[in-house]
């Protein structure tokens, strides 16, 4: 039970837990394709400030999580996520050394790839996915810089924390 006396576990697992709230959230259908990548900027954040406490066996959880939600087939975006967030948690000392416009261009850029991944999949499995998959990518580039200023209070070393 230690892990729970750390600042970051408790805010980790709500911040998922409402992202995945987000995704299930029934939109107009007109609205669908503006809808935030909520699941995949929560996944990016925790791999990049909390590297050493996120792991891609989380991200391949929360990715199953995903595909079960959305009726999806089973790993497609367990795949794409574990793909992307290697790539996050890789590159995650030269990403935080970016000012904070160019890391929402750096994540935007891997939320592209993570789209383009799934649409490459979807094809292949037969479905016909749509032009606008790109589009989520594009508005997360806006909402990565509110995301990172709200969260990054939570990852502030906690070595001198006492519960």
């Amino acid at each position: 039970m230690s892990y729970l006396k750390n600042n970051y576990f408790l805010p980790m697992t709500f911040s998922l837990f409402a992202s995945l709230v987000l995704l299930i959230i029934p939109s107009p259908s007109w609205a669908i394709w503006f809808k935030p990548t909520w699941v995949e900027m929560i996944v990016f954040f925790w791999a990049l400030y909390l590297p050493q406490h996120f792991n891609l066996i989380t991200a391949w959880i929360v990715g199953l999580i995903v595909d079960v939600l959305t009726n999806a087939p089973l790993g497609e975006h367990a795949a794409t996520l574990i793909f992307t967030t290697y790539f996050v948690k890789t590159f995650h000392q030269q990403l935080r050394m970016f000012p904070l416009w160019q890391q929402s261009c750096a994540i935007s850029v891997l939320l592209l790839v993570h789209q383009l991944i799934l649409f490459w999949m979807q094809q292949i499995l037969g479905q016909k996915p749509t032009w606008l998959i790109w589009v989520p990518p594009l508005l997360n580039l806006f909402l990565w810089p509110l995301l990172v200023t709200y969260f990054k209070k939570y990852t502030k070393s906690t070595s001198h924390a006492h519960f």
